[in-house]
């Protein structure tokens, strides 16, 4: 298969590439490795090369290094293309960890350990604070955490930091289902992955926090609890509001800086990424919004503190060019969930997809969302292409593309898209198309 190679050179401000010798440094002290080179095949998809073919230096003067990387294990299993994370490396208490980021939810919490000794527990005339989160759906929560709760500074990069009763962590005494992409050993196949120590939810609605119960929330949940699959209920003490980790960070920097975005240039590992804030994030889009690929949409905080766009209905366009029957978004969620790597689309419109590129191998098929635009804003819907003949097509039956009533764009969508820009205070979220799609993350 002929090639065409590529250097990856990004714009001002822009992105690091994959873990290299020779690093540079970021703002807030992070390592920021060398751009990996990446080909353009003949389905025209970036693939993805080791750290050793890296040639060039970069640094990201504006961001803040994250972590992307490919994490096979728990509910991200190995016959999957796995799950696409985000590492956002944050201090608590004065120490560092390695945390999920998830846009999803909104408490900072620790997986469970015993080398955890630098927090102060949050007391009150009751006793200690405690914590429950159950993730899933509205309908039901099928994974979670319970757990102590307590005060500590936090900071990330030059973020912070924010203080005592400001700041609540949560340290998780019960933990179903995240020894999945939060607290699982990264297995055979991961690529770029670390083990992280919890979850940083850079949601804005934070009430996980309980009351203090009398048997404490050490053994809340039964085993038959933990080990079954039903719905997880939390103490009914719970529901109390603390202040969302994020959300505090970001009103540190002043008034008006409530904006943050995220850009990727393909590859995996230490500084593959870059987190902005404020500032440097409202600097980023105005580099992004130069470009005809950037599509602006309106942007809502729902009842649960999540970024919810207004996606209106999806649609597939097949090989002969015929477009089907568009399908509406019904679903209880509506939202952008970077702890999530699945991007989901009505049944209907995948197994046309399916079939399509079955009888033709060799086309290309697009599926299209389409959401309400900001005013005064391109907004061209978010588009993903496949193509049969490419590793591309196989997404159709893995985990990063999933058929489901809940309209979800989750992590896999900067497989399409290098950047993502969140203007809390202008109700605005932004996508940056790539010139040409990623390919699925894949071991050599």
């Amino acid at each position: 298969m002929s090639s065409t190679m590529l250097r990856a050179l990004w714009l001002a401000g822009g992105f690091c590439g994959l873990a290299a010798s020779g690093d540079c440094q970021g703002e807030g002290g992070r390592a920021c490795a060398r751009p990996a080179e990446v080909d353009v095949d003949d389905a025209g998809l970036l693939q993805l090369h080791s750290a050793k073919h890296a040639t060039r230096s970069l640094t990201s003067p504006e961001g803040f290094p994250i972590n992307f990387d490919r994490f096979i294990g728990g509910a991200c299993p190995s016959q999957s293309v796995g799950c696409l994370r985000i590492e956002v490396p944050a201090v608590v208490g004065g120490v560092e960890y390695n945390f999920l980021m998830d846009s999803g939810s909104s408490t900072l919490a620790l997986c469970p350990s015993d080398e955890v000794t630098n927090l102060k527990p949050a007391l009150t005339t009751e006793g200690q604070l405690g914590a429950c989160m159950a993730y899933g759906s509205s309908r039901c929560g099928n994974h979670g955490f319970v757990g102590d709760a307590f005060t500590s500074s936090l900071k990330v990069g030059s973020l912070g930091p924010v203080t005592g009763n400001d700041n609540l962590v949560v340290m998780m005494t019960q933990a179903k289902g995240e020894t999945g992409n939060a607290c699982g050993k990264p297995q055979a196949g991961s690529m770029g992955a670390v083990q992280l120590q919890g979850i940083f939810g850079f949601g804005l609605l934070n009430n996980a926090y309980c009351e203090p119960i009398p048997q404490g929330f050490k053994d809340f949940w039964t085993p038959e609890e933990m080990q079954g699959g039903g719905c997880l209920s939390c103490p009914s003490t719970c529901g109390k509001p603390g202040n969302p980790p994020w959300a505090s960070l970001l009103k540190a920097q002043g008034p008006g800086r409530m904006q943050w975005g995220l850009s990727w240039a393909g590859a995996v590992g230490p500084g593959s990424g870059s987190l902005f804030a404020g500032d440097a994030a409202v600097a980023m889009f105005d580099t992004l919004t130069d470009k005809r690929t950037t599509s602006v949409f309106k942007m809502t905080i729902d009842e649960g503190g999540h970024y919810s766009m207004g996606i209106k209905q999806y649609q597939a366009t097949l090989p002969n060019g015929t477009k089907t029957d568009p399908v509406p978004c019904t679903g209880p969620e509506n939202v952008f969930d970077t702890g999530s790597s699945m991007v989901t689309f009505p049944k209907a419109i995948l197994e046309a997809a399916q079939a399509s590129l079955s009888e033709s191998p060799l086309s290309a098929v697009s599926l299209t969302i389409d959401i309400e635009p900001a005013p005064g804003f391109p907004a061209e819907p978010l588009t993903l292409v496949f193509s049969g003949g490419s590793d591309a097509g196989t997404m159709l039956d893995r985990r990063n593309l999933q058929s489901s009533d809940t309209c979800l764009v989750g992590l896999a969508i900067m497989l399409w898209y290098e950047a993502v820009f969140v203007d809390i205070d202008a109700g605005t979220i932004a996508f940056a198309k790539r010139s040409a799609p990623l390919a699925p993350l894949r071991g050599d």
